[in-house]
């Protein structure tokens, strides 16, 4: 385990919303992080999701990976 790092959560778009597991996710994600003293990190894959990417911060992510691309529509 000394080579694991971070806590991470997948954060998925569903209809054009964040999905509310997302935000569960955050939640119980930033308690598992910050008793472990690490990092939450979210992965934010799909079309036009960029602008998601905030709105995990605000909810507690320390850092956003996207990957907003036509070919991840579905």
């Amino acid at each position: 385990m000394k080579d694991w790092k971070n806590v991470w959560i997948f954060a998925e778009v569903s209809r054009g919303k964040l999905s509310p597991t997302a935000y569960e996710l955050l939640n119980a994600g930033r308690g598992l992080a910050d008793a472990l003293g690490e990092k939450l990190c979210a992965v934010l894959l799909g079309k036009d999701v960029k602008k998601f990417a905030a709105d995990l911060f605000e909810h507690g992510a320390d850092v956003v990976y996207v990957c907003d691309a036509p070919q991840l529509e579905n």
